[in-house]
């Protein structure tokens, strides 16, 4: 029996998190007198021995590459790309959301659910406790920049005659978009644009660039979990450390560039 800690951490936790809901459902339905998942000695997720990959934002550069070659793209993926771009939601997230998700007047996406896959591969979209906030359901603001993204999108979505559960982002069929589909998009789009780490490329570099710009912008912690729909701020500090030590980078410089000999 293989080891559960030969796994990847990312492997782990929808490990965990698919035998937590099965344990959930059996409690409920009687089935269990104890859930194991729940309560003080409850089991807890263990941890990798295979050391987390760690995951670099696009430079400015890349950026400005990137989302010019998606300005003049029409891959039925590319409004799916830039709302993940510009909002910081997870791509599980943009694949589960319903066209009635979306507020165009008050420019707003409802982030409640999330496309996982169960035991067998299978797609499917659950409500998620990862996409909500302890008040209930995230709401992500809309901006101009990307807002016509988003209308063309529900147009798409409403076009579909056979888009029978109203997603937003469905196949042809109405079938659920598969992650891996849109990665291995984003990894074609990432060697057209010349990015050496090509092959590395998925749809959490777009997640890790928007929260890297936006803590370099002077957004706090607290908010940017918010946005992000992290459970706490030392996930997100774990996560994003590099982006502390950029800062600490800029300041320096900035300290150095201000100082001369003739201060001294």
């Amino acid at each position: 029996m293989q080891d559960e800690r030969d796994k990847s951490n990312s492997i782990i936790k929808k490990d965990y998190g698919m035998l937590s809901r099965i344990y959930d459902y059996a409690e409920e339905n009687d089935y269990i007198k104890k859930n194991f998942f729940r309560g003080f000695n409850k089991i807890e997720k263990t941890q990798s021995k295979i050391a987390t990959k760690q995951v670099t934002p696009m430079t400015f550069e890349e950026e400005i590459r990137f989302k010019e070659y998606l300005a003049n793209d029409t891959h039925p993926y590319k409004n799916l790309v830039i709302i993940e771009l510009f909002t910081g939601m997870r791509l599980g997230e943009c694949l589960a959301l319903n066209i009635s998700d979306v507020d165009i007047a008050s420019n707003t996406i409802r982030v409640s659910k999330i496309l996982t896959h169960d035991e067998n591969h299978k797609p499917y979209i659950h409500e998620s406790a990862l996409s909500q906030t302890k008040d209930g359901a995230r709401l992500v603001q809309i901006n101009d920049v990307f807002k016509s993204n988003v209308i063309e999108a529900i147009e798409n979505a409403k076009q579909n005659e056979d888009n029978k559960e109203k997603l937003l982002f469905c196949q042809d069929n109405g079938s659920l978009i598969l992650e891996s589909s849109v990665n291995s998009y984003l990894k074609r789009v990432a060697k057209e644009i010349g990015l050496s780490y090509w092959k590395q490329f998925s749809s959490h570099r777009l997640r890790h660039t928007f929260a890297t710009k936006g803590i370099l912008s002077g957004i706090d912690i607290v908010t940017m979990k918010d946005l992000l729909g992290h459970s706490n701020e030392k996930m997100l500090l774990n996560v994003y450390a590099h982006t502390n030590q950029a800062l600490k980078e800029k300041s320096i410089k900035a300290i150095s560039d201000s100082m001369s000999f003739a201060d001294i």
